[in-house]
């Protein structure tokens, strides 16, 4: 297991034997290279634990934790992990603000607490099987322990719809994730017994009880969003490594960037664009590079790099990653490990918090208008590659029941419609894929990207800005050009191109893999795709577009399945 996560954490592997079990980790080293290696221990040898990721708060919880008695060595991060949970117990999680996946064991218990960040940016998947718990960061890492699963037909309609297996399921039977912002205990009581425990949920929207201790004022509140937002990015660009930020032309990572400035010296910005596209997002990262006095690097990708890189990406992943930007990210991280860059800050997250997918704002404008809505709403059927899917769904697949949009609700009040569109937008497309897709294709390259934005201080922060009766701005982002004055970072308004390739050039190749790959694959093999239905789409794709997404995401699992099927290191 340690040798599959082996490109995670390549500076340093341990094992340590527990009764009747053993912690494994691999290490990347971004705070205290020389020391803090793993396992990690508290007061007492009985409690240790391993993790992946980093406690961003951790300067401030070592001064609270020497305050309370304890006796702190290293100077790392990951030390009062073993500490807090000998203060707190179980509640330990609720003090780390990061992002992190923990497995912790307590010989005087004989427990073993399996946790995940809030936002859910560290994967953990686990596997019960008889007697064993089996846990790791990458579906893969677990075959050595309990084998390689068959595919989960009732994952499969979800994935050919969103290009996920939406949290907890996977696309193997047997293996599961643990859901973000949980933790799980794990006892040996009559076998093996894993319970699942929920300690922080995502906000969509103001407290139930509208927000008593919020402050009275928005001016007030996007202060405090201010603040958090600058504090995490203050804490997200402290390491004892080189950091750097991906910049596109957008006011996501140029706002990150802007106060990233503030603190680094030596901020270094990268830019990914093709050579086939017309337009990309080139032009302005570099103007904004330049206002920074960044040491900035463009990438541009040819067609053969774009098939190169998706070849690549699609057999190494941690899970199948169906989205046409996997090889611009792949790229990003592969030159950031070549330059010796070791974390990497980006501006995913506030597409899905301030509701900006154009698709989604006009799912909330129909829901608007007058007249009584439909008796359900379904805003995903509002993005053709959605509906496209939907429509293909039960042709392709054998034996499946159709796949139930997560964004169906019943009609709802305008507000209420706009949380429950946040909801599933937060806690699928952003967890279960965006979130995904950057921590993988970074550790491919053992380069750790952090995610500002899903701070989880700021998320709950700006939550409270969705209040009842709210002016309802017709700009993007209003909120956050409203946070970037708060914070002295004026950003003028620029209409941003979307990071996106132009398919047609990388079409021909995309369907002659798939007709190499699916027609005698694994799908077909087990019968859960009509390789017909498939032949059909491949003839069709090329005159009409019809089914080109739908094709992509059973190109990218079943060229992901062959790799996992390789015979275990």
């Amino acid at each position: 297991m340690a040798e599959v996560l082996a490109h995670r954490g390549p500076d340093a592997t341990r094992i340590h034997p527990l009764p009747g079990g053993a912690l494994v980790s691999t290490r990347l080293a971004i705070i205290d290279p020389a020391g803090s290696d793993q396992p990690l221990t508290g007061c007492t040898p009985d409690v240790c634990a391993v993790y992946n990721g980093e406690i961003y708060n951790y300067r401030h919880l070592r001064e609270l934790l020497r305050r309370q008695g304890h006796h702190l060595h290293g100077q790392g991060d990951g030390e009062v992990i073993t500490h807090l949970y000998e203060q707190y117990g179980r509640q330990f999680v609720e003090h780390l603000r990061g992002a992190f996946a923990i497995a912790l064991f307590d010989a005087r218990t004989d427990e073993l607490i399996l946790a995940r960040d809030r936002m859910g940016e560290k994967p953990l998947v686990y596997a019960v099987q008889n007697t064993t718990v089996s846990f790791a960061s990458e579906i893969r890492a677990l075959q050595p322990a309990v084998g390689a699963g068959a595919v989960r037909p009732e994952s499969l309609p979800a994935y050919l719809l969103y290009g996920f297996a939406p949290e907890p399921a996977t696309l193997l039977e047997g293996v599961s994730k643990l859901p973000a912002g949980h933790f799980a205990v794990v006892r040996r009581d009559a076998g093996v017994q894993l319970t699942l425990h929920r300690y922080w949920t995502a906000p969509v929207g103001p407290p139930a009880n509208g927000g008593e201790d919020a402050p009275d004022r928005r001016g007030d509140l996007i202060t405090v969003a201010s603040a958090a937002l600058a504090e995490a990015v203050e804490q997200q660009t402290y390491a004892d490594v080189p950091v750097a930020m991906a910049l596109s032309g957008g006011v996501d990572s140029t706002l990150l960037a802007r106060i990233a400035a503030r603190t680094l010296t030596d901020l270094r910005t990268y830019t990914v664009g093709f050579d086939w596209t017309p337009t990309d997002e080139l032009d302005a990262a570099a103007a904004t590079a330049q206002a920074l006095h960044s040491k900035h690097t463009e990438i541009r990708l040819s067609v053969d790099d774009y098939l190169h890189l998706l070849r690549r990406g699609s057999r190494s992943a941690s899970e199948p990653i169906a989205d046409w930007t996997l090889p611009a990210y792949l790229a990003l991280t592969t030159h950031c490990h070549d330059d010796g860059v070791r974390v990497l800050l980006t501006g995913h997250g506030p597409d899905e918090l301030f509701l900006a997918y154009r698709w989604v704002r006009q799912a909330i404008a129909y829901i608007r208008q007058p007249g009584s809505p439909p008796e359900t709403i379904d805003a995903y059927t509002f993005n053709p590659e959605y509906a496209e899917a939907m429509d293909l769904i039960d042709s392709v697949l054998t034996g499946t029941a159709r796949a139930i949009p997560a964004t169906t609700s019943a009609t709802l009040p305008d507000e209420a419609f706009r949380q429950h569109l946040r909801s599933a937008l937060l806690r699928g497309y952003l967890v279960s894929n965006g979130l995904m897709q950057l921590d993988t294709l970074g550790l491919m390259n053992a380069v750790e990207v952090r995610v500002p934005y899903v701070d989880h201080k700021f998320v709950e922060a700006v939550s409270v800005l969705e209040t009842p009766g709210s002016d309802r701005e017709a700009m993007p982002k209003a909120k956050l050009y409203a946070i970037a004055e708060t914070l002295d970072l004026p950003i003028h308004y620029v209409a941003k191109r979307p990071f996106f390739p132009t398919l047609a050039a990388v079409t021909p190749s995309i369907l002659s893999m798939a007709q190499d790959h699916l027609l005698s694959g694994e799908l077909a093999a087990a019968g859960l795709i009509r390789p017909n239905a498939v032949r059909q789409l491949l003839l069709s794709t090329p005159t009409i577009g019809n089914g080109l997404n739908v094709l992509f995401r059973l190109l990218m699992l079943e060229m992901w399945l062959t790799h996992l099927r390789k015979p275990a290191l």
